[in-house]
């Protein structure tokens, strides 16, 4: 049984708490205070993998809640943390207390980082040892149901675990292997890809560049495909994105950039809503518009990377232009 503090409770961490906990492991959400009585009142959630037309809500208890650094020391119940899930936005881990957090760093505490922008590591890696970080990407699609064409018996997390898709792991060899355990034990699947940090980027980038080209097609994903000419815009604005991370972090840019063609887009475009458990278009739009902030981040980090590198990124540039402004929340 693994002791687990899980910083966040959003739609991505209360999927994690819950199968980590349905395993077994002890599980406490970290959370600022005006969240507290809303989670200690329980959580609902929805399995789309068994449960398509969430009909089924599952109600989650097995968890404890804290609020700030002390309680969470004093919650580990004299014993260290395991392992502590960031389940954080990048924007949010741009103002996030370190400092805080160092208050929990024990020699076995593994810290679990699921950021997947370029910088992230490089904000996390002065207040953490290497040796105890442990980088993941997100595999799994959550939202907070309904979506506007839904209906639920109540208000709750619904979730998706592709079957055929393993969150990648990378990181110091034991740590890697016991957050995979977790994960397995866990029933959720798992892998330890080497030289994460150099790879993630890519695909992030490309489905950032992909986000914005949505959100200028008001989020449809049928006007996106018909849009030839913008298509062929974001094909370029990609390569620009890539040529960038690789000059920037010495890796080799990807062979499969060569499958993202035009043809490949559309065909995305009219397979992906009938692949998935959900209103895919409206989930794209209410997702990502509510995390617009967030993908604009990672856009505008890879001008500046272009910038510091004195490369030329027109497309991406014409692309950022065409971007509505981000409505107030």
């Amino acid at each position: 049984m693994q002791n687990i503090l899980i910083i966040g409770a959003g739609a991505v961490g209360q999927v994690y708490g819950y199968r980590l906990a349905q395993a077994g492991n002890r599980v406490t959400f970290m959370v600022k205070e005006k969240y507290q009585c809303a989670l200690q009142a329980g959580l609902t959630l929805y399995n789309l993998g068994q449960d398509k037309l969430k009909k089924r809500p599952i109600q989650f208890t097995q968890y404890k809640v804290v609020t700030n650094w002390p309680k969470a020391a004093t919650q580990s119940e004299n014993r260290a943390w395991d392992q502590i899930y960031l389940c954080i936005s990048s924007t949010a881990l741009r103002s996030f207390d370190f400092t805080g957090l160092k208050t929990l760093l024990k020699p076995g505490t593994t810290l679990v980082l699921l950021q997947p922008g370029p910088q992230d590591y490089q904000l996390v890696s002065p207040h953490w040892p290497a040796t105890q970080i442990v980088q993941g990407v997100i595999s799994l699609i959550s939202y907070n149901a309904p979506l506007r064409t839904e209906q639920v018996p109540e208000s709750g997390i619904a979730f998706w675990l592709p079957p055929l898709v393993a969150t990648p792991f990378d990181g110091p060899s034991t740590q890697v292997k016991s957050v995979i355990r977790t994960f397995r034990q866990s029933g959720m699947k798992a892998v330890h890809k080497k030289k994460l940090a150099q790879s993630a980027p890519y695909p992030t980038a490309a489905f950032m560049i992909f986000l914005t080209a949505l959100e200028i097609k008001n989020w449809k994903l049928a006007a996106l495909r018909e849009d030839k000419e913008l298509q062929k815009l974001v094909i370029r604005a990609i390569h620009e994105t890539f040529q960038v991370l690789s000059q920037d972090s010495g890796s080799r840019n990807p062979l499969w950039r060569y499958l993202v063609t035009p043809l490949s887009i559309r065909a995305l475009l009219r397979i992906g809503p009938g692949a998935v458990p959900l209103d895919l278009e409206t989930y794209l739009e209410y997702h990502f518009t509510k995390v617009g902030d967030q993908t604009r981040l990672f856009t505008q980090s890879y001008q500046l990377l272009a910038q510091d590198r004195g490369l030329s990124t027109p497309a991406m540039e014409q692309l950022l232009r065409l971007q509505p402004a981000l409505a107030p929340h």
